[in-house]
């Protein structure tokens, strides 16, 4: 049966391994087998299954196309979810073929332990992350403000006399609100409280983690006060773990204190199992194995044409030197590297011969770092939360490489005194104009066998250009000069 999670934890390990929030999902597979094990102990009588086994192949068969899929699109979250998913109902149904109904219902709930290791989707990640950020920002500063330090909000930076700090989203309280919530699920099944106790057990687990992700902020904003920057790069990571772990203690007690003496099962008899087990064929257990096998090499197959296409442009080679002689290449903040998990990434700064300075950011990720917030940190975001405005958004434009298009879109942003002309693009080997956004769009790259070998985002700012039509010309002028 475990190996009917292999395909599953195959896709969904990409998130897990590159994006620092879900870390903890490596840790789900682990806590579920040991909740199965607990369930065990006191599982129901033996009893008819519910479905026939023909449920078995009519959901097992969905792990080929599933494959197939997450290839072309390896940062789909929705894919990983039917990963998982599918996994999940098959195993479900072999639980029905072995020990009934009865055996379906007893274990479902140590099973949907698993559905905690899915990163949560996209847009709804990005909105509540945003939101909270700006939440922690604005009550960091009215705190710090009532300790006499003087203290203002520019969307999620908060402005102190000596300098700024940034409320990233490791600052924002998401990736405790994520652990919190798998934690009260956990420890509420463990200590089999009721439906009730295991809503208050997580709203509290919640409500906790961010409290305490308030205190982090406070603190790392009057260690900047205090120390600088350097101060706050040297306790960011030490403040954090504090705080995690204070959280995991606080959900500890809370559940504790839940359980009570209602909740204790040490007096009740468990009952014995009666009937007898039932399991699934021969035939058609190597069947199901095979389904699973034949994934792997299928996908291999199914894209290998597709492996030979597109070498990979390595962005550093570029000559960006001939752009000026005191072009500067500065490296990316830690923080920032450890978000965007690419492969490679430089900041180039240089003034142009009209005296406005510009300034380029390019990454690329190879494959097997490509998971979902690869390229998605665009200038809408990013700049507004570092306290800029967006006042207007031109036309995007296409600029013609030797390889394929590219497609450029065109900013302005104004803050902090001065208005900048921003330029974003993201693309990938394939040769597609756009990434794929749609389920139709996705699926048909699939089809169409475009394979992601490696992707890659561009930007490049200007700062008080004449006009945005003059910005875009020097733009062009840019990118032919160092020939991309």
């Amino acid at each position: 049966m475990l190996l009917l999670w292999i395909p599953a934890f195959e896709i969904v390990e990409l998130e897990w391994k590159l994006n620092e929030q879900y870390h903890f999902g490596y840790f789900v597979p682990l806590f579920t087998l040991y909740l199965i094990y607990q369930r065990w102990l006191d599982r129901p009588p033996v009893s008819k299954p519910l479905l026939s086994s023909g449920f078995l192949f009519a959901s097992i068969v969905f792990v080929i196309p599933i494959h197939l899929v997450e290839t072309a699109n390896p940062d789909w979250r929705f894919i990983y979810a039917a990963a998982v998913l599918v996994s999940l109902v098959v195993t479900l149904q072999l639980v029905d073929q072995i020990g009934g109904r009865r055996w379906m219902l007893h274990f479902l709930p140590a099973l949907l332990m698993v559905v905690f290791s899915l990163p949560w989707i996209m847009s709804m990640e990005k909105a509540l992350t945003n939101y909270l950020m700006k939440i922690v920002s604005q009550v960091t500063v009215d705190i710090i403000n009532l300790s006499g330090i003087y203290a203002v909000q520019r969307s999620h930076i908060i402005e102190l006399p000596n300098g700024f700090v940034g409320i990233e989203e490791a600052c924002s309280g998401m990736r405790s609100l994520q652990s919190s919530i798998m934690a009260g699920y956990l420890f509420g099944e463990l200590l089999r409280l009721n439906v009730f106790k295991r809503i208050l057990l997580i709203a509290c687990g919640v409500a906790g983690t961010f409290l305490l992700n308030i205190c982090r902020t406070v603190a790392l904003t009057l260690v900047t006060h205090y120390q600088g920057t350097a101060g706050y790069d040297k306790w960011h990571d030490p403040i954090g773990n504090i705080a995690m772990v204070v959280g995991f203690g606080f959900i500890i007690l809370v559940a504790w204190i839940l359980k009570g003496k209602t909740e204790s099962n040490s007096g009740e008899e468990k009952t014995s199992p009666a009937g007898t087990l039932v399991f699934p064929k021969t035939g058609t257990s190597v069947t199901l194995l095979l389904i699973i096998a034949v994934s792997f090499p299928l996908d291999h197959i199914w894209y290998r044409q597709a492996s030979m296409d597109q070498p990979r442009l390595v962005l550093s080679e570029l000559p960006w030197d001939r752009l000026s002689p005191a072009l500067e290449r500065l490296e990316i903040h830690p923080l920032t590297r450890a978000m965007l998990k690419y492969s490679e990434g430089e900041q180039l700064v240089w003034t142009a011969s009209d005296g406005r300075i510009w300034t380029c950011y390019y990454f690329s990720w190879d494959e097997g770092r490509i998971s979902s917030h690869a390229g998605v940190h665009r200038p809408e975001n990013c700049m507004t939360a570092a306290g800029l405005q967006m006042t207007a958004r031109h036309p995007s434009f296409t600029y013609e490489t030797q390889n394929q298009k590219i497609e450029f879109n065109h900013y302005t942003f104004t803050g902090y005194g001065r208005v900048s002309s921003v330029f974003f693009t993201v693309w990938q080997n394939d040769g597609k104009l756009n990434l794929s956004e749609s389920w139709n769009d996705r699926i048909m790259d699939a089809v169409r066998r475009q394979r992601v070998k490696n992707r890659y985002s561009l930007q490049l700012i200007v700062e008080n250009p004449v006009s945005a039509k003059d910005a875009k010309h020097q733009l062009l002028t840019i990118l032919e000069e160092v020939g991309l």
